[in-house]
């Protein structure tokens, strides 16, 4: 019986020695990196909270690493091209991406130099209109930052639903006005501002006419007190 126990440990010792020697020809595969396929494959894959964090970015005229600004003459703001994100989600970001442009356009169109004081003026109440938009802009933020993971490029939408309407419209507006004197734009606001049902389009329109009121009502002021008529315009 000795024997035989002393057969059965060596016939084990060398199996566990040959196990030995072939393990160490064993390769051991390096785990591949978790890697996308089909419609995102070698796309950068971004979370909601940090795209929406870029869009509100975005809705203030900055482009960023997902948002990014393109063209010379007219830029535009764009989603990058090596972005993957989902279906619903980009639907979102491709609504709220005119309103971001045409921010940046009437921004840049507010900011032109004019010997025109009635053109001049409308600059004025382009800017007025413009600080609102931006308040609202900054109050969306704050609420981003006080819980980014609950707010939503959603959340955005439905805030800037309004605006949705209304920055694109201003700006078509101020294409048209481009080869217009300053008479002539206040004329053709007015006849928008009256025909228009939309109260919030009728308000923003009012803050474009006011400071063109302004104009007129010193000119009134200054013939009926002075005896002075002075065209409105300076034309």
């Amino acid at each position: 019986m000795t024997e035989v126990i002393k057969v059965k440990l060596q016939l084990r010792f060398l199996f566990v020695l040959t196990f030995i020697r072939k393990s160490r020809h064993v390769r051991l595969l390096t785990p591949q990196p978790f890697a996308l396929t089909g419609r995102a494959a070698q796309l950068s894959v971004v979370c909601e909270e940090e795209l929406t964090r870029h869009m509100l970015m975005a809705l203030q005229g900055i482009e960023g690493t997902y948002i990014i600004c393109r063209g010379d003459k007219h830029a535009e703001l764009q989603l990058s091209s090596m972005l993957a994100v989902d279906d619903t989600l980009r639907v979102q970001l491709l609504r709220l991406l005119p309103i971001a442009n045409a921010y940046l356009q009437l921004r840049h169109e507010s900011q032109k130099p004019t010997s025109d004081r009635l053109a001049r003026a409308f600059s004025t109440g382009l800017s007025e209109v413009l600080a609102s938009y931006m308040g609202l802009i900054s109050m969306l933020y704050t609420k981003y930052m006080s819980n980014p993971r609950l707010f939503t490029c959603l959340d955005i939408l439905v805030a800037l639903s309004n605006w949705e309407i209304l920055l694109p419209l201003f700006l078509k507006l101020v294409c048209v006005f481009e080869r217009l004197k300053g008479m002539q734009i206040f004329n053709m606001l007015c006849s928008i501002y009256w025909s228009t049902a939309n109260q919030f389009v009728q308000q923003f329109l009012y803050a474009l006419l006011r400071p063109m009121l302004y104009i007129f009502h010193d000119c009134l002021h200054n013939w009926l007190v002075y005896g002075r008529l002075v065209d409105p315009g300076f034309q």
